[in-house]
């Protein structure tokens, strides 16, 4: 017969001592339109264009 005292340690383990919880499953994420990437030159442009500094 177990005392209550061994029932509360089993209750409160430390964090590794715990089961991990249930995978979870990620949605879908949408695929990527290459039309809309922007080149290294394009991303130097708009990074020093001076209406931008203002923002950053």
């Amino acid at each position: 017969m177990s005392s209550p005292l061994s029932n509360i340690k089993t209750e409160s383990r430390p964090i590794w001592e715990q089961p991990p919880p249930p995978y979870i499953v990620l949605p879908e994420l949408p695929p990527e339109d290459p039309s809309r990437h922007m080149t290294l030159q394009e991303y130097k442009n708009f990074a020093c264009a001076p209406e931008s500094r203002a923002t950053w």
